[in-house]
């Protein structure tokens, strides 16, 4: 992570890394302003859905990529504090705010 960039939504940074030609965004921060945990995010059956689908696309023999779930998400622990937390990709990121902005609960 070489290229971090701190935005404020609602009074709260949220850290993005535009470092890797995959984007990622601190997703622990981003639930935060909304009281919600990212756990909760991640149990849900349509986030798991969507998981599996976006990884089946991404690894379709058409696509020149081959990617894990590893790619999408996942967990910084220890060391810098500002860089702790699940970290996902834009994609995932994408999908949370539409679930965000539905207002469902998670």
């Amino acid at each position: 992570m070489t290229n971090l960039q701190v935005f404020s939504y609602k009074e709260q940074e949220i850290t993005f890394d535009f470092s890797k030609e995959h984007k990622m965004i601190n997703a622990s921060q981003m639930a935060k302003v909304f009281d919600k945990r990212i756990n909760d995010f991640f149990r849900q059956k349509s986030t798991q859905e969507y998981v599996k689908a976006l990884l089946t696309h991404l690894n379709n023999p058409l696509t020149p990529i081959s990617v894990s779930e590893k790619y999408l998400i996942y967990t910084h622990k220890g060391g810098d504090v500002s860089l702790q937390g699940t970290w996902i990709h834009k994609l995932i990121g994408q999908f949370k705010n539409v679930v965000v902005s539905n207002d469902r609960k998670y």
